[in-house]
């Protein structure tokens, strides 16, 4: 008896010493050129990190995804190489190879050293992992699509593919192909009767915003708008561009506010664009666009002009939003400028539903406190701060209870702080 315990004790102080050192990711040890030689050994293909010490989102990554024991496991187990570089140290003349210009960045390239794809900016685990997993069971890189369509140009879903591709790696070029592909998808499939022509009016519209968030951060300096001289941007295909192209008109812009100038001239597109896309249905949007330019936007929330701009790219997403991420997003987006409340409550009962995570719960409790849902947002708050509590996340959870007791004493205009218009206060749960 005595013996068959301390084999019992013996194997669980293995099992717990195991789970506590288990790794993360196990990171290739060695430069590019040989990760394509074992790549091409050993059938494989590579993701790079590209990350900087000093960029937050990349720490999130880490922290989420390369660090979890799950995501190590599901990586292992694919046909994969993962290396991980500092851009602008050890892994500076790569990052300057594959044209990488934002951080983080996931880099895919085959045995060749070719590029497949490129993800930028953070994504969840699940969005990571799916991605490794796409492109380890379709390898294709970027010229041998290009050669496959020549051959098909008929094809519109290899063409969207390609497109998609296109578009991540981030060249003037590149993306200037992927508009013209999307554009050929667009009139092949102009009702989306196939399933591919909504999304190739939604990628087109991302470009444009893109674009448009770019010529706006440039207008903030007369020195920047100087080197950028005849920058234009297009949302869709058919409509004139806006041009900046003389430094006078420049100086006007800067001198009557960038952003309240730029919104006058953008706002009449956006709607049109708006009103297109609400006719379309089946594509999805990618939330990390709308979020780049709410950056832009939001931070001049004192102004109604650019408030507006920011709403309609929000109503644009919500037209295509299926994934809770995106859900999420928009719910929280009309909370903080409070508006269409009733919807955004639909929105994150949606993203709770699909996800079960405590931030959209968090953001649903911020919602139902708006609605005057006092009780039913305090008891999602608190099932919030129940999850965070068992995954040990004791900050993120200290966080919420401080909501949690804004909560209970009614205190929004608090929750408001920095975030909501000072002419817009969050509606009190006592008034309903």
């Amino acid at each position: 008896m005595v013996k068959k315990i301390g084999t019992a004790f013996f194997a669980l102080v293995v099992t717990v010493a195991a789970l506590a050192q288990e790794p993360g990711v196990k990171w290739f040890k060695g430069g590019v050129d040989k990760a394509v030689e074992a790549a091409k050994k050993e059938d494989k293909i590579i993701f790079i990190d590209f990350y900087a010490e000093w960029c937050y989102p990349c720490k999130m990554l880490d922290k989420m995804v390369w660090q979890d024991p799950d995501s190590a496991r599901q990586i292992k187990a694919m046909k994969v190489i993962p290396m991980k570089m500092d851009a602008e140290k050890e892994g500076l003349d790569a990052a300057r190879k594959y044209s990488v210009r934002s951080y983080p960045t996931i880099l895919f390239i085959d045995g060749e050293g070719k590029e497949i794809a490129r993800i930028a900016g953070f994504r969840d685990k699940d969005d990571v992992i799916e991605n490794i997993r796409k492109n380890c069971a379709d390898p294709r890189t970027i010229e041998s699509m290009k050669a496959e369509h020549e051959k098909n140009p008929g094809d519109l879903i290899l063409a969207a593919g390609l497109a998609k591709k296109l578009q991540a790696a981030g060249t003037r070029e590149s993306v200037d192909e992927a508009k013209a592909m999307l554009e050929k998808i667009f009139k092949g499939d102009p009702d989306n009767g196939k399933g591919i022509g909504a999304q190739a009016l939604v990628d087109r519209l991302a470009i444009g915003l893109e674009e448009l968030d770019a010529i706006e951060r440039r207008l903030r300096s007369i020195d920047s708008v100087r080197r950028h001289l005849g920058n234009e941007v297009t949302l869709m295909w058919d409509e004139e561009p806006m041009k900046f192209a003389d430094i006078e008109s420049a100086i006007k812009l800067m001198s009557s506010g960038a952003s309240r100038r730029f919104g006058e001239i953008a706002e009449p597109k956006l709607k049109a664009v708006l009103a297109r896309a609400e006719k379309l249905r089946g594509a999805t949007v990618n939330i990390e666009n709308i979020m780049n330019l709410e950056d832009t936007y939001i931070t001049g929330a004192e102004n109604p002009d650019t408030r507006e701009i920011s709403n309609i790219y929000f109503d644009i997403a919500a037209c295509f939003a299926k994934d809770a991420t995106s859900l999420n997003e928009i719910a929280w987006h009309n909370y903080s400028v409070q508006r269409k409340l009733e919807e955004s409550a639909k929105f994150a009962e949606k993203a709770v539903e699909l996800g079960n995570d405590p931030n959209c719960m968090d953001t649903l409790a911020h919602v139902l406190m708006s609605l005057g849902m006092k009780e039913k947002a305090i008891q999602k708050e608190k099932e919030a701060i129940a999850i965070l509590k068992s995954k040990g996340d004791d900050k993120r959870a200290a966080e919420f209870e401080r909501a949690l007791k804004l909560f209970e004493n009614n205190e929004l205009d608090q929750l408001a702080a920095g975030v909501t218009p000072l002419e817009k206060r969050l509606k009190r749960a006592e008034e309903k």
